[in-house]
């Protein structure tokens, strides 16, 4: 991975979740990752403004990742970061996130894809489908808004 360690992060309840109880069936219970970008619309300094969420109109006004840690500095910082890796070069960004998932620290691994943000595109949706076919042993999650793509 070129820029940094990893793409894929997990906060303090999914490290949890991830070393919990054995599950009814005895298997182990998924590590689970994320991948995030920010919440609704995004105004960068020099950029035009890049729309995450185009469905998101009525639950906007009530939107959980305009609150809390989301609005951390950091947190916010790392969000955009993903944003623009996505937004300026999706086929590099789609070559190291399917690069990262080979990597042993995804083995049983569930990805929830979207804490906050959304599929912002068809194209950016398509890469995220061509990265489940190429990981078949991994199980990815999300929720979403955009069912018109």
């Amino acid at each position: 991975m070129a820029s940094r360690k990893w793409l894929l992060r997990q906060n303090r309840d999914m490290k949890k979740a991830s070393g919990a109880e054995p599950l009814i069936d005895g298997e182990q219970p998924p590590k689970i990752f994320n991948w995030t970008l920010p919440a609704l619309t995004v105004h960068l300094e020099g950029r035009k403004a890049i729309r995450v969420c185009k469905q998101a109109d009525a639950c906007a006004k009530l939107c959980y990742a305009l609150n809390g840690t989301y609005m951390f500095r950091n947190v916010r910082a790392r969000h955009i970061e993903n944003l623009l890796m996505v937004v300026d070069n999706l086929p590099a960004w789609e070559a190291e996130m399917a690069e990262e998932l080979r990597h042993k620290r995804y083995e049983h691994a569930a990805i929830r894809i979207h804490d906050s943000g959304d599929f912002l595109s068809a194209e950016y949706l398509h890469a995220w489908l061509r990265i489940m076919r190429g990981a078949p042993d991994i199980r990815f999650y999300c929720y979403t808004k955009e069912v018109a793509l």
